[in-house]
């Protein structure tokens, strides 16, 4: 694995996204963020725990941009009724 995490925008709009084990020992891709008038909130995509889950996640975070990034962010919150 080249790169762990990746980091878009800067101030109270950046977004910081990382390649690791989930709490239950799988690979997923963490993505922290910071929605209007909230503190510092996450949320992940799994993978299966398997070479192939791990090559997986790898594989999203290298083809990650900031575009992609922001617009699966604003999918999850719009969800939740939160702004970002």
């Amino acid at each position: 694995m080249e790169e762990f995490a990746k980091l878009f925008g800067s101030g109270e709009k950046q977004i910081v996204v990382i390649v690791q084990r989930g709490k239950d020992g799988d690979p997923e891709i963490r993505f922290f963020y910071r929605p209007k008038d909230l503190g510092v909130c996450s949320m992940a995509i799994n993978f299966p725990d398997s070479e192939i889950g791990w090559e997986s996640a790898e594989k999203v975070l290298e083809k990650l941009t900031e575009e992609r990034a922001r617009k699966i962010i604003r999918g999850a919150t719009k969800d939740m009724g939160i702004e970002y």
